[in-house]
């Protein structure tokens, strides 16, 4: 496990991709489900989807959106999830689908900030609201999303998935420098 951060390179901050905020994929869903304009059809994909969503990051609308703690630890960055003001689980890629999702272990994934250039970024670097590319782990793997509504769109860095890079824009809420 990581030392503790440098906080001159750390902060919080809401993640959003194509304008919709990074979510938990199960409070997304039940939303969802209790929505009265859902078909019958959607509610059968919805509640299959709760089934197999434990701990999924995601993006939608009308649920509030995660807090995300970036601590920079020697030229990356290992993202915590705020949950009742305490920052518990990280978010990883996990499994042998690489989605992202909360992790409670002891060797999470980092991951590395870059602009659409390629080019690495600390927080200095970064306005409070700001475009992003997210990279995980040693290898560099760019994140991606894929999947179409109504299913959950997944947020991953397994290459032969498909989908497109995922652009974040960054929401930063407090700097610690």
């Amino acid at each position: 496990m990581f030392q503790d951060p440098d906080f001159q390179q750390s902060f919080a901050a809401t993640l959003s991709i194509n304008n919709k905020p990074v979510v938990l994929a199960q409070k997304l869903l039940q939303k969802k489900l209790d929505e009265p304009e859902a078909t019958e059809e959607q509610r059968r994909i919805y509640r299959e989807e709760l089934e197999y969503t434990h701990n999924l990051l995601t993006f939608g609308d009308g649920v509030t959106p995660v807090l995300f703690f970036f601590g920079y630890h020697d030229g990356v960055y290992i993202i915590e999830i705020n949950d009742n003001d305490r920052y518990d689980n990280t978010a990883s890629m996990e499994g042998s689908l690489r989605n992202w999702t909360l992790f409670d272990g002891t060797d999470p994934t980092y991951f590395r900030i870059k602009n659409a250039e390629g080019d690495t970024l600390k927080m200095t670097d970064l306005s409070d609201q700001h475009d992003i590319l997210l990279y995980s782990g040693p290898q560099e793997r760019p994140v991606c999303t894929y999947g179409e509504l109504p299913y959950v769109q997944v947020i991953t860095d397994l290459p032969n998935r498909g989908g497109q890079l995922a652009a974040f824009r960054v929401n930063i809420t407090k700097r610690y420098s």
